[in-house]
């Protein structure tokens, strides 16, 4: 089975990512986020073949011994060249967030090396999912929807969970407890 480690942002500022993923199933272009019932967020890492309890035993640890968690800005529209297509919000790769991510690997060795090299410090493209699993000969549609909602704005993570790749069930969830860092920590 596999499976993504996530942080998912406050219910507050989902909410616009919640309204992009509602247009774009309700126009029949890319229904599995909202359909799934995913949340919005971004993932720090996913995995093929990692027992499930100890990919939530690393979320929930990495949990409570974060002391700051970086706001997430995003830049706007962006997608990789896959078949299915992906759309997503280009995440600022700051120097707060990129430290974050680092410290989450940096807690089990043993599991970071086990991760897909694409979620690997220094390899990692911060994003947040839009349209996933969609025809790409819909992306420029795709975009022009995204298009009509601003497409920078501030998310505040406040929890990390494990998730099944596939299906996005929620496996786990666990809240952090952690002061936000300051926004000129946070900026490149």
């Amino acid at each position: 089975m596999a499976y993504a480690i996530k942080c998912y942002f406050s219910e507050e500022t989902a909410t616009p990512i919640r309204r992009i993923w509602k247009d774009l199933a309700d126009s029949g272009l890319a229904e599995f986020l909202k359909q799934s019932g995913s949340r919005p967020g971004i993932t720090l890492g996913t995995w093929e073949n990692a027992p499930e309890g100890d990919l939530i035993g690393l979320a929930g640890a990495f949990a409570e011994v974060c002391h700051e968690v970086p706001r997430v800005l995003t830049y706007g529209l962006a997608t990789f060249p896959t078949d299915p297509a992906h759309v997503f919000l280009g995440v600022v790769p700051s120097d707060g967030l990129l430290g974050f991510h680092k410290r989450f690997h940096a807690l089990d060795p043993r599991l970071s090396a086990a991760c897909s090299l694409y979620y690997q410090p220094g390899s990692w493209v911060p994003h947040s999912t839009l349209a996933i699993r969609c025809n790409p000969k819909y992306i420029s549609k795709i975009m022009e929807r995204c298009l009509a909602y601003e497409t920078r704005m501030e998310a505040r993570i406040d929890s990390i969970g494990v998730v099944e790749i596939g299906t996005a069930r929620q496996i786990s969830d666990t809240v952090f407890h952690s002061i936000f860092m300051d926004e000129a920590e946070n900026s490149l």
